[in-house]
């Protein structure tokens, strides 16, 4: 988990569900994580150092993007005279 999604992720989750989203979200990400560690090995095996770290590059790359997007979206939409004048 990085702090960007937690921000994204408290700021927008109404407060009475914040509590049952986070939750979900941490025990995903606490099984994700060794699911992602199994996968890798055969991934190295398979298609080199080079390959995976440009996959892993390609996904961290694609989510900032994706954060970004969200961050943007979400400043014109709190500030819609500025949104118009753009």
């Amino acid at each position: 988990m990085n702090a960007p999604l937690i921000s994204v992720l408290t700021v927008r989750t109404p407060a009475p569900l914040r509590a049952k989203v986070m939750t979900a979200v941490m025990t995903f990400v606490t099984i994700a994580s060794p699911l992602a560690l199994v996968a890798a090995g055969p991934m190295l095996e398979a298609w080199g150092a080079t390959k995976v770290f440009l996959l892993v590059a390609g996904g961290l790359t694609f989510s900032s993007l994706f954060c970004v997007a969200v961050a943007v979206r979400a400043l014109r939409a709190a500030s819609p005279a500025q949104a118009a004048e753009a």
